[in-house]
């Protein structure tokens, strides 16, 4: 049940389907004692912003850290795969680098290069350069995820301590390409 909540709540499944199974799950009506449960039988489907409304109601059950955890390793997985949710996946990480979680900034840098034409480089290498760091990233999660105090939370990534950022290459592409010392008024020559 905690899967189907996280993925509802990241639109992976639409909140009718997960209505569809919830009603159609017999061995849950057998849990009704469980609040998340009760919860989730009790809730409003057909509500307002109803999917909003799902996530405060039911999010709070779960640790943030394990959901947190499970969102960032789908993500990471979505990318190896080479989903089309890559670009939207890639333009969170930076929102979520900048917020609390820095080891997703390399990552999610990478947003402009897919966004802008002026980086000189082919689509296809830079997703192979994108997809092999999601799976690097992803190997080093799961293997610290073994620890049972792990927490995503205070992750930090080894990997690329000293390596030099996506958005830091962009700046010296740009300076290179400079128009140069010219003034203004001699732009002709």
């Amino acid at each position: 049940m905690k899967e189907k909540i996280f993925l509802t709540i990241e639109r992976q499944l639409s909140l009718k389907d997960f209505e569809s199974w919830l009603y159609a799950n017999d061995a849950l009506s057998d849990q009704m004692n469980e609040s998340v449960v009760l919860e989730a039988y009790a809730f409003n489907y057909n509500q307002d912003h109803a999917l909003a409304q799902f996530s405060s109601a039911l999010l709070p059950y779960f640790d943030r850290d394990e959901f947190l955890l499970w969102k960032i390793t789908l993500n990471l997985r979505e990318i190896i795969e080479g989903k089309d949710s890559t670009r939207r996946i890639l333009s969170e990480f930076c929102r979520l680098g900048d917020e609390e979680f820095p080891f997703l900034l390399h990552l999610g840098y990478y947003k402009y290069y897919l966004d802008d034409d002026w980086f000189d480089r082919e689509i296809d290498a830079i997703m192979a350069e994108i997809k092999s760091e999601a799976n690097e990233l992803l190997l080093e999660i799961l293997a610290e995820s073994k620890d049972p105090q792990f927490k995503i939370s205070s992750f930090v990534r080894k990997a690329l301590a000293e390596a030099p950022s996506p958005m830091n290459v962009a700046a010296e592409k740009m300076k290179s390409k400079s128009i140069g010392q010219k003034k203004w008024w001699k732009f002709w020559r």
